[in-house]
């Protein structure tokens, strides 16, 4: 139902937008959701429920219009292997479909040197003002937000002072430059 709630809102308003995107939070790709199943998710050309092919069909009534994809965000509490899947999904289908992807979960699972950070069943010990994260490890490297992207310990919201907050904010803004024409240099 979000991506007939998302056509539903944007369609009336359309022409006051040269661009525009859509995302799945983390809330959608937890364990135990089907939005990554092959046939039946989300990039399954599905009769029942909407799906890409469905948003893409959309995006095709209006040619002069930039549509953003993007991948879902991450939590600390809500690394999947769900999460990995629909994203790694997204990845293809955007590259395979030239659509403009924001990837928003790289961005936010890697640290500014660009190492990798995981779910907090990572068995990690991190403290951050009165939150800590000190869960055991079961295991799997599911990658998440980064611990210090972020003031929840389980959650994946960027919160008033975050170095996330920042950082997706930047990227952005390289992602809309880049739509304008700026060629990167």
């Amino acid at each position: 139902t979000k991506i007939e709630c998302y056509m539903n809102l944007v369609r009336p308003q359309i022409n006051n937008y040269d661009v525009l995107s859509f995302q799945y939070s983390y809330l959608e790709v937890g364990d135990g959701s089907t939005i990554s199943d092959i046939p039946g998710g989300f990039f399954s050309n599905n009769g029942g429920h909407l799906d890409v092919y469905d948003l893409a069909a959309f995006e095709a009534q209006y040619p002069d219009k930039v549509f953003i994809y993007w991948t879902s965000s991450l939590s600390r509490g809500i690394g999947s292997s769900v999460s990995q899947s629909f994203n790694n999904q997204m990845r293809n289908y955007a590259i395979s479909n030239e659509k403009v992807l924001f990837d928003v979960a790289d961005i936010l699972s890697r640290d500014p040197n660009g190492n990798p950070c995981y779910d907090n069943r990572d068995g990690v010990p991190y403290s951050n003002g009165n939150n800590s994260e000190n869960h055991p490890d079961d295991g799997q490297n599911l990658l998440a937000i980064c611990q210090h992207y972020t003031t929840e310990t389980d959650g994946g919201h960027l919160g008033s002072v975050s170095a996330g907050k920042i950082r997706v904010a930047k990227a952005f803004w390289v992602l809309m430059a880049r739509i304008a024409g700026w060629d990167g240099s």
